[in-house]
Parts: C-alpha cells; structure tokens; sequence
C-alpha cells in the first residue's frame, strides 16, 4: 500500500464523532495532516455543501489538495472550482411546490449561501441536535443557482415524497429528520473520477475512508475502501478492510497499521 497518492475522506462520523463523543477525532486528523506534508493528496468528500464544511470547521483543520460537497455537486481542486451541478429550474420548482403543498421545510443551498424558502417546522431543531449546523434565514428563491437541498422531514412522509417528488431526483435518507435531495446525475463516485482525472492519479493509487451508503460509490472508484466500524453493514460489504469505529479513532488506527506514514 505504499503507493497510495490520493485519500478520499468523508466527514461525518468518519471525521466528526456524531455518535459518542460529538467532536471532531483529532488524531485522525492530524494522521492525514501529516499525510498531505508527505505529498499525498487529501480530498475532503462529504455531503455537505462548501458553506456547512467551512461553518462546521472542516476546511481549518484539515490540510486539503481538493474538496468534493454537495454529494458529488460541486468539486474544487486547488482551491479553484472545476465541475458543478445546477438545479433545471423547472425540476427546482416542483419540488418546492411538493414541500409547500404538505408544509415541509426545505433548504436550498448555492455555491456560498443557504435559504429556507418554506417556513421552518420542529424537524429543523431536531435535526440541528444530531448535526450541528448554523441555522439558515428564509427568504423567498429568485432563481440563484442552487446546487443541492435539504429537506427537513421524518420517515412518515417518505411514501408521500416517492409518489409526487420529480422521477429525475434522488433523495437519501441521512437522518430520522433529514434527506438529501439530489440530482441522479451526480454523486461521490462519479466526482471522485473527475477528480482523479484532474490529479491525474490512477483509480489503484488512491483510497477513501466512509461510513453510509453515499459512500458506495466513492469506494466503487477507488482501489482501496476503507470502512469505518460504526459503518453500513452495505459498505463494509464492499470495502477491502473495515477499521475501527470513528470513536476509537478508526481513520488514524488504519492509517498506523497500513504504515502509510512511513
């Protein structure tokens, strides 16, 4: 494994401890700090947009060569957008009609700001006690460019979202209260390729860290996966090693025991 050029590494529970001790793991952090000053490329790969990494801390602890938010939506690599989504406008509306018609809150989210366009409901609050966010303001959409969306619900209104929703979506479930609404024209995976291409890294000469099921893809395109233990039973089906839990550490303790940090 001493060819490795390229770590992917996911935040939330890989990174960040939602689960136990809700703070970030430092060792693991700084395992990969020192890994960046080796010359190994460290990609930030989360399902959080640019805004929330940088509010949530991320991009001052973390020495980074690229970051891919927003699930796949946007990727930037030293520093310098190079690929995005954005919401049709047509698709866009009629998703915030169905959040209207069944008084659902919705967040959209730009490339640096993020705005309720529907009125805020207690599934907002009980999101914001697991994933510790800045609450958003709410002011009505006119036609920015929105890349990705959160939409605030719990699992009773799951069949109601599948049936009305548009067909050219995703939406993934993260949380009791929380979905991501995406395009399916992007995701992890297919941003991790574009990624190695700009590196110009070969998908044998880099390996990523997960914990949920957006983190399938990532793994698909890369030669080595690395599941956390607190992991989807899914992904740790598909990854080449699992490692500890990220309470105990799990990104760092592979990381020693592969002897990356020679």
């Amino acid at each position: 494994m001493n060819n490795i050029k390229a770590i992917f590494v996911d935040i939330d529970n890989t990174i960040f401890d939602h689960l136990k001790k809700h703070k970030y793991d430092e060792r693991s952090i700084k395992a990969l700090n020192n890994l960046y000053d080796k010359g190994v490329k460290i990609i930030i790969c989360s399902a959080r947009p640019i805004y929330s990494l940088r509010e949530f801390g991320v991009l001052n602890r973390i020495k980074y060569s690229g970051v891919i938010a927003s699930n796949g939506a946007v990727r930037v690599y030293n520093n310098e957008w190079f690929d995005k989504y954005v919401f049709p406008k047509k698709e866009l509306k009629e998703i915030v009609d169905v959040c209207k018609k069944h008084k659902l809150c919705i967040e959209l989210v730009t490339f640096d700001d993020r705005f309720y366009v529907t009125q805020k409901t207690k599934e907002v609050d009980y999101h914001h006690k697991i994933f510790f966010e800045i609450d958003a303001k709410f002011e009505q959409y006119n036609f920015q460019e929105v890349i990705s969306m959160l939409l605030f619900a719990d699992r009773s209104v799951d069949p109601i979202l599948n049936k009305e929703m548009p067909k050219t979506i995703h939406m993934f479930r993260f949380s009791e209260y929380g979905l991501d609404v995406l395009s399916k024209s992007h995701s992890k995976g297919e941003a991790v390729i574009s990624m190695l291409n700009k590196m110009g890294i070969n998908k044998e000469e880099a390996l990523a860290f997960g914990d949920d099921y957006q983190d399938i893809s990532m793994f698909e395109q890369v030669g080595t996966g690395v599941a956390l233990g607190n992991a989807k039973d899914e992904l740790k089906n598909i990854a080449q090693f699992v490692t500890k839990p990220v309470y105990h550490h799990g990104v760092y303790k592979f990381i020693k025991k592969a002897k990356l940090l020679r």
